[in-house]
């Protein structure tokens, strides 16, 4: 039986190489092989090394029947050479020989098998019977390491889009994405929201798919999802000398290239703000999404910074946003009046032009009215409506009288909501505090687990309590500890850790402090 390998191979058959010189020795081997596994194996015979060696560069071989005194090239630099090419391959040596210096060269190689001329039909079984067993084996790790790789690559890409995800939805938990990120083995120092898609309407999937498949050489880390035809990436530069912003201006640039070149689409991207606090997330792909209707065929890669001149370190640190919004939480016409006069008069002279001042507090306004919206719901304002009040808008008081108008409205919304939703707020809050007061917590952790801005939970608290969060916390933990003081087999010492503090004497000082009484006077009062 002579079966010749066609170079297409079967992967539940298995390749075998006869290189031997002799030919009736190869055409018996051949034989015996064929005849004990029937329909197992497909052979190829090779007259020397050199044609041994020549073919295994065309098959990838399981096994390898390879004589060692071999004219042209002997047998085993021919399996040094296949080795090299395919170190799967079996090789199983045959020689007249008994030597030891061939014995420790193919030991050396990684033969599975060393034959001495002439060997029996059993011998030779045996071997092939070995070396089968072997290959068996290493298909089977590979199909074990393609299982588990395949799933845990699609465990990696579904914690970039639960992480995409939660900055788009606006509902971000910084403790839970950062250990989203830590599992990615993702080390977060920066990071800037981009947004892709094509005008040659090309579906979001077979984008995302050519963002996977591109290999590039920024030092960004990046996480990605597909929606509504757009990909919604997430890069992250992981040491704080590197900014994610440039980073991914530069990835950009080559990833268009690349798609441009491999598929002849054209994409068009926009990159959001750069951000180093998790929970600042949202504002990069707010930005990142206001930019959108900018992108054209000139200008097919909008960057936050560069439309609004964010690099000025003036503009950058001017912090009207986190103001702005603060005023809207204490609803004070006269304190947003001023400090969108102050915008004004500032950006006019920062960005000196009045168009560039207008998109600036466009921007401020779309980022205030998002964040309102996150807080308490607001939803009337319509991304539409913000638009055309500032497209309309042509000089600089026209500007102010409308972003006041505007704030107003939004403050005036706010107000109005948080009335309706106090009582709900307060039981949450009541609720919340009532079953954790014993671990270490603190107001921003409070805030993200509810869903809050810090600011905006800050205001909140003390609207609702007429107290700040730690005044509080006390309040809840003192009064706990009296009712455990009231039971005396409990010891003092440890009634301070029980109610939520760690150092015994800062309890005991906490405590006298609220009661005017140590733990063990008061107590020692219920008794009298």
């Amino acid at each position: 039986m002579n079966n010749t390998c066609s170079g297409k191979k079967d992967f539940n058959l298995y390749s075998l190489l006869i290189a031997e010189d002799e030919v009736m020795e190869r055409e018996a081997l051949q034989s015996i092989i064929s005849q004990k596994f029937p329909g197992v194996f497909y052979i190829e015979a090779a007259g020397n090394g050199r044609e041994a060696a020549e073919k295994a560069e065309r098959t990838q071989f399981d096994i390898v029947f390879m004589d060692i005194d071999m004219p042209a090239v002997n047998g085993i630099e021919a399996a040094k050479k296949i080795k090299q090419k395919n170190k799967d391959c079996r090789i199983v040596f045959l020689t007249a020989y008994d030597e030891f210096n061939y014995a420790r060269e193919a030991v050396q190689i990684g033969a599975v098998n060393y034959i001495l001329k002439p060997a029996s039909d059993d011998a030779i079984c045996e071997a092939v019977e070995k070396a089968k067993n072997e290959i068996d084996q290493i298909r089977e790790n590979e199909k074990l390491n393609s299982s588990v790789k395949h799933k845990l690559d699609s465990l990696a890409q579904w914690l970039e889009e639960q992480i995409v995800i939660s900055f788009m939805s606006g509902y971000l938990r910084s403790s839970s994405v950062a250990s989203q990120l830590s599992e990615l083995k993702i080390s977060f120092a920066n990071g800037t929201f981009i947004i892709i898609n094509s005008p040659d309407q090309t579906s979001a999937e077979c984008l995302l798919k050519l963002v996977r498949s591109f290999a590039h050489s920024r030092q960004l880390r990046l996480a990605a999802y597909e929606y509504d035809n757009c990909v919604y990436m997430l890069a992250v530069s992981e040491s704080e000398d590197v900014s994610s912003y440039c980073e991914a201006k530069e990835y950009i640039g080559e990833l268009r290239r690349y798609i441009l070149q491999s598929c002849g689409y054209r994409i068009y991207c926009t990159i959001g703000s750069e951000f180093s606090q998790l929970e600042d997330g949202g504002k990069s792909f707010y930005r990142a999404q206001l930019l959108q209707g900018r992108c054209s065929d000139d200008l097919p890669v909008a960057g936050i910074n560069e439309l609004l001149d964010l690099t000025s370190p003036n503009v950058q640190k001017s912090g009207f946003e986190d103001k702005l919004y603060q005023c809207l939480l204490e609803n004070s016409e006269n304190s947003i009046s001023q400090t969108v006069e102050d915008m004004v008069e500032y950006y006019c002279r920062e960005l000196k032009n009045d168009f560039e001042t207008s998109r600036r507090l466009h921007d401020i306004m779309r980022c205030v009215l998002f964040r309102a919206n996150k807080d308490a719901g607001i939803t009337s304002i319509t991304e539409q409506q913000l638009a055309d009040i500032f497209n309309g808008i042509k000089n600089r008081a026209e500007l102010a009288r409308e972003a006041k108008s505007l704030a107003c409205k939004i403050a005036c919304e706010m107000s109005c909501a948080k009335g309706g939703r106090n009582a709900q707020i307060v039981k949450e809050i009541e609720s919340y505090i009532k079953q954790n007061y014993k671990r270490d917590i603190f107001l921003q952790q409070v805030a993200e687990e509810m869903n809050y801005s810090d600011t905006y939970f800050s205001k909140l608290f003390k609207q609702s309590f007429n107290k700040n969060f730690i005044a509080y916390l006390t309040d809840v933990r003192i009064e706990a500890a009296k009712e455990l003081l009231k039971q005396p087999t409990i010891n003092i010492k440890d009634i301070g850790e029980q109610v939520g503090y760690r150092d015994n004497n800062y309890f005991t000082k906490v405590f006298k402090r609220a009661t005017g009484k140590s733990p063990t006077e008061y107590r020692n009062s219920l008794y009298l």
